[in-house]
């Protein structure tokens, strides 16, 4: 296999998570895109490189399922920019995603024998 490593994190494992991770993002506050993407590279302490272009399909996806909503910020002397914030319905999305993540997390590490105990077979 001829893959091109991107640090530990591949686009794979990014992609499927990348919904959990803009609305973790937003849950703390309202945040335009770009805003976002640094938002996660710097909290993961840069072990994910989300693209700025990556993001904008996935907030207007996220809108049109009523996970976020946006508005435009304007500020004098400065470019409007879409602020992209929670609502009550990603909120709910988020805590069901991070309790699954918790859950597969935990799996993988019992699999991989960062933990010992549980049921055998």
């Amino acid at each position: 296999m001829n893959r091109k490593k991107e640090g530990l994190l591949t686009s794979d494992l990014l992609r499927g998570n990348s919904i959990t991770l803009v609305l973790s993002v937003l849950a703390t506050a309202p945040a335009p895109g770009y805003v976002v993407t640094d938002l996660i590279r710097v909290r993961s302490e840069k072990r994910i490189d989300f693209k700025d272009g990556s993001v904008y399909p996935l907030l207007h996806d996220l809108q049109s399922r009523g996970l976020v909503t946006s508005d435009w910020e304007i500020k004098d002397g400065e470019r409007p920019k879409r602020v992209y914030s929670l609502t009550p319905a990603g909120l709910a999305e988020l805590d069901h995603r991070t309790a699954a993540w918790r859950e597969f997390a935990r799996g993988v590490d019992l699999v991989l024998g960062g933990e010992q105990g549980g049921e055998s077979s």
